[in-house]
């Protein structure tokens, strides 16, 4: 797949909340991903949150932020949460590129077609869709 020009990103080793978990987990998935899978697909500057749970708020990373500044240290600078509040957004700095990416899975089809949150509607029309 590399030699087809594919580019991978880490999804942490474990699948861990990166929001709720500890630096300490954050380090032990971290250098399992470095120890097992980075071998294979290479260094990746882009790390995608499982669950999209981030590690700060709306407000641009900080230095206070010991989650953040280890995962910089480790190699990452692009960094992708979930939020379906807007169609996107990102903050872009000096020190890295962060970004929203939208679930599209059955819930969010689902709280589309019932009109609860409407952000789809940019991308496709989910009226398509059958629900059950």
């Amino acid at each position: 797949m590399k030699k087809e020009g594919w580019q991978f990103a880490s999804h942490s080793w474990g699948h861990i909340n990166m929001t709720t978990a500890s630096v300490d987990d954050i380090k032990k998935d971290t250098a399992l991903w470095q120890k097992e899978v980075q071998p294979i697909v290479g260094k990746t500057p882009v790390l995608i949150f499982p669950f999209g749970a981030d590690i700060g708020s709306f407000t641009n990373y900080t230095n206070d932020n010991a989650k953040y500044t280890y995962l910089k240290s480790s190699g990452f600078s692009i960094f992708d949460n979930v939020d379906a509040s807007k169609t996107s957004w990102g903050q872009l700095t000096n020190n890295y590129y962060r970004n929203a990416r939208i679930n599209v899975d059955g819930i969010r089809l689902h709280e589309t077609m019932t009109g609860e949150n409407t952000v789809l509607n940019d991308f496709f029309n989910t009226k398509g869709f059958l629900s059950s």
